[in-house]
């Protein structure tokens, strides 16, 4: 059981201070977004950062130059860099549909989808893409395919 809350408010120091410049970073990101032609670009460019960070944590390293030159031309372009992009384009296609469903979009077929979609250029993964484990599971895997519409 975690320990109950303070009686006072909290004290944030260097978090308050990091929260504020944050939220500035994004009102100049929203500023500059009405000024381009496209915002898309910068929708783009950020989603893409997120693709390789997190992908950098699963043992998967890419650049963001790399990723930008492979999403316009496949040529050439290393595995790792793929799945990078496969990421990043699922993330692209599912985050507008999650802003409209909300909780709804949790369905069976898309997680297959996505998940189809990530693992497209893994050479490391060995199962079907798209399929659900029946066994080897860390958490039950009865319980989170029931789980799913």
């Amino acid at each position: 059981m975690p320990p109950p809350p303070p009686d006072g408010s909290l004290v944030l120091g260097a978090v308050g201070a990091r929260h504020g410049a944050a939220q500035a970073a994004l009102g100049e990101i929203t500023a500059l977004a009405r000024t381009l032609p496209d915002p898309y670009l910068i929708s783009r460019v950020l989603g893409r950062r997120e693709a390789v960070s997190s992908s950098a944590l699963e043992g998967t390293h890419s650049t963001l130059s790399e990723l930008l030159v492979v999403d316009e031309d496949d040529h050439g372009a290393t595995q790792a860099v793929r799945q990078v992009r496969d990421y990043a384009r699922a993330l692209e296609h599912f985050l507008p549909r999650a802003a409209e469903s909300g909780r709804d979009l949790f369905r069976r077929d898309l997680v297959q989808a996505l998940h189809r979609a990530v693992v497209a250029h893994d050479p490391g993964y060995r199962d079907v893409p798209g399929r659900l484990r029946q066994g080897s599971c860390h958490v039950n895997c009865s319980v989170l395919s029931n789980a799913l519409p």
